[in-house]
């Protein structure tokens, strides 16, 4: 009875089941930050005055490569015009012009981006930046911050150029979620000023180009998937709509005329941009 006490009060520990081994699953590779943007445009200009070859333009055709790794982001941009030698420019056959016209690298853009460590002086968000016309040889090299200052959201971008042998610079204040201040400038005077900020749905954009003296306006509204956007030009009177759906683009743009009994509007000038990134 002692013994069937005991055996109640400290029974035997159970053994564990030996764990069986449990088939591994293969890992997927993971995707290399590689991308690669197709783009094309079609132009139609003075759309109502029939369709004809001078007023038709296009396609035209591009292609980004964008590599990012780290701390370093680049990306390599070319044209159907690296490859495709105009017919008014061309008096041999293609095979023989071919060569020397693509050694022009026209419209080869080399761009190069690389985030600066924070060490010593050097604060957070600060990336050195690059970008290379092949073609022209025009250089931009520049400095780009992107932090806080007293709590605010501040971009500060400035470059120099040696196709005009100047600097210029762009600045972007975010005064809270609904409010953006943007300012651009060059060496010599302030360029363009403007405020985005949000009523409702409705994204507006009040600017000022300093150097034109040409106030605009413009209105963003997200249906959905779909952007549909508006901007008008004062000076101009440049009328310009945009409906933008996944991958297309549709811009539709005009001029409205007045006089002192009528207003008129011009015909527009309609284009459709195709672009799409893919990962590779």
């Amino acid at each position: 009875a002692a013994a069937a006490l005991a055996f109640r009060l400290c029974p035997p520990p159970r053994r564990r089941p030996t764990p069986q081994p449990q088939p591994t699953r293969r890992q997927s590779p993971a995707m290399g930050n590689h991308t690669i943007t197709p783009k094309a445009t079609f132009t139609i200009k003075d759309v109502g005055g029939g369709l004809n070859g001078s007023n038709f333009i296009g396609p035209g055709l591009t292609a980004t490569y964008k590599l990012r790794s780290g701390r370093l982001a680049a990306s390599a941009a070319i044209s159907d015009r690296t490859v495709v030698i105009p017919i008014s420019q061309s008096k041999v056959p293609l095979c023989k012009g071919a060569p020397s016209d693509i050694a022009k690298f026209r419209d080869v853009v080399l761009t190069c981006d690389y985030k600066l460590p924070k060490k010593g002086p050097i604060p957070n968000g600060v990336t050195l930046n690059s970008k290379l016309n092949v073609g022209l040889q025009h250089a931009t090299l520049g400095l780009t911050y992107d932090g806080m200052i007293k709590g605010k959201g501040v971009t500060l971008k400035g470059y120099y150029t040696n196709s005009n042998n100047k600097f210029a610079g762009e600045s972007t204040v975010m005064l809270n979620l609904q409010n953006k201040l943007n300012a651009t400038f060059s060496q010599d005077a302030l360029q363009t000023g403007k405020w985005t900020f949000m009523q409702g749905r409705t994204t507006v954009e009040p600017s000022y180009n300093f150097t034109r003296k040409a106030p605009a306006i413009s209105l963003t509204r997200k249906i959905r998937q779909d952007a549909l956007k508006a901007t008008y030009d004062v000076k101009s009177e440049g009328l310009a709509l945009e409906w933008q759906h996944n991958l297309v683009k549709l811009n539709v743009a005009t001029k409205i005329g007045r006089d002192s009994k009528f207003v008129s509007i011009l015909k527009p000038t309609v284009g459709v941009t195709l672009e799409k990134a893919f990962s590779v």
